[in-house]
């Protein structure tokens, strides 16, 4: 059992470039590690990645996110973004 697992380690650090050593992988985050960094729960950060605004490497059914990558989001504005719409704007297209 302990080769198996570690003929699957050595196979999927191949797949994604790195070496497998004790340390393996250190600047990878997942989802849930990425938005406690970033102050937001995971699912906002698979928004971000879906959005094409974080990339990240998909392995199974995880992404995995390079903790460098996190400056990308890091500097985002809070919220939603404001509706650049007037009112008058969105009582015509109410009328229609």
């Amino acid at each position: 059992m302990l080769r198996t697992n570690r003929i699957l380690a050595n196979t999927i650090a191949g797949a994604l470039g790195f070496v497998l050593n004790r340390h393996a992988m250190p600047d990878l985050l997942t989802t849930e590690q990425a938005g406690k960094r970033l102050g937001v729960n995971a699912s906002r950060v698979r928004q971000f990645i879906l959005e094409g605004r974080l990339p990240a490497i998909k392995l199974g059914r995880d992404n995995l996110i390079r903790e460098e990558d996190l400056t990308l989001v890091h500097d985002r504005k809070a919220g939603r973004p404001s509706d650049t719409s007037t009112k008058r704007d969105r009582r015509k297209h109410k009328k229609r």
